[in-house]
């Protein structure tokens, strides 16, 4: 069964050229290989994250590229990038990801094999491990894994790993980051989509 995987990120200017470097590298190394790369540059300046993306554009067919001089914030970024992914088409998920963080190399595997073990789930975090600036573990984030637990966490703070979500494709239509929230974009997305009857779960692993 499984399906592609449209994965996307956004890039901004004070992003470390060392942990984008990491960030795409633990996608591009998946044991799940079915996917793309959807790279979204927000009013990046700088050279040598250009010249980072520019060598790594030309190496890998599966990464599409697009960037704007102004910088709008991430809620435009990623709805700007999702309409990038609809007019690509073909895919059965897409996957967040930061710049600055490192998804586990089975990530994109297990998260799929969740949703086809739970056709009820429509949104899929999973638990991470947050590092310091050095990589070393400092937090191990357990979130609540099923939905019932997950509309009572949501009063109290938001019940996923943004850069660790995975949409099914099919309410691609539904997701929509306000753009006028410069933080906390995610949290309230996640309010909208349960308000509308979209079930969300949480892999018990550390994926990122």
């Amino acid at each position: 069964m499984h399906g592609r995987v449209a994965v996307i990120m956004s890039v901004y200017n004070k992003d470390s050229l060392a942990f984008l470097k990491t960030a795409i590298g633990s996608i591009l190394e998946q044991t799940y290989k079915e996917f793309d790369i959807f790279i979204y540059f927000d009013g990046v300046k700088r050279c040598d994250l250009w010249e980072f993306i520019n060598v790594i554009n030309s190496k890998h067919d599966n990464i599409f590229f697009y960037y704007e001089s102004e910088n709008k914030g991430l809620a435009y970024a990623l709805n700007y990038l999702l309409e990038k992914v609809k007019l690509v088409g073909g895919y059965q998920y897409i996957a967040r990801m930061d710049a600055d963080d490192i998804s586990d190399c089975n990530r994109l595997l297990e998260q799929i094999l969740y949703f086809e073990e739970h056709s009820d789930i429509f949104i899929l975090g999973s638990n991470c491990i947050e590092i310091n600036q050095v990589g070393e573990n400092i937090f191990y984030k357990k979130m609540p894994e099923f939905n019932n637990e997950i509309n009572s966490f949501i009063f109290k703070r938001s019940p996923l790993v943004h850069p660790a979500v995975m949409f099914r494709y099919e309410m691609v239509e539904h997701i929509c980051y306000n753009p006028l929230l410069k933080q906390s974009q995610d949290y309230f997305l996640w309010v909208d989509l349960l308000a509308k009857g979209y079930k969300i779960g949480n892999v018990q692993k550390y994926k990122i």
